[in-house]
């Protein structure tokens, strides 16, 4: 499952999340296959993601729609891709990798 191994990645590789090139070639390594979804994880992390929930004391709604918001009208994601990969973010590397407590975003993955 994606999420699982892209968690994995995470905890192993944590410090990759700070450079752009070397994440950008760890999650396609670790995901050749699924170029969709590489696609739609490096536009999350280029609205700078990472950064934030390094620095947010909580994860929630308020949170998760800023950028949700930013994907859907910048990039032209749908509602649900958006959705989806602030979600991956917010519960794999945030609350699962970083410890970050999750107030109101659905953790349906």
């Amino acid at each position: 499952m994606f999420e699982e191994d892209f968690e994995s990645m995470l905890k192993k590789y944590g410090d990759a999340v700070n450079d752009k090139k070397r994440f950008t070639g760890l999650i396609k390594d670790y995901f050749p296959e699924q170029v969709k979804t590489i696609n739609l994880m490096l536009m999350a992390y280029d609205v700078g993601i990472a950064g934030q929930i390094q620095t947010a004391a909580k994860l929630n709604n308020a949170f998760a729609f800023r950028f949700v918001k930013q994907l859907t009208e910048d990039y032209g994601l749908s509602r649900v891709n958006a959705d989806w990969v602030v979600s991956v973010w917010c519960v794999c590397y945030g609350k699962n990798v970083l410890g970050k407590e999750i107030f109101e975003i659905p953790t349906g993955i």
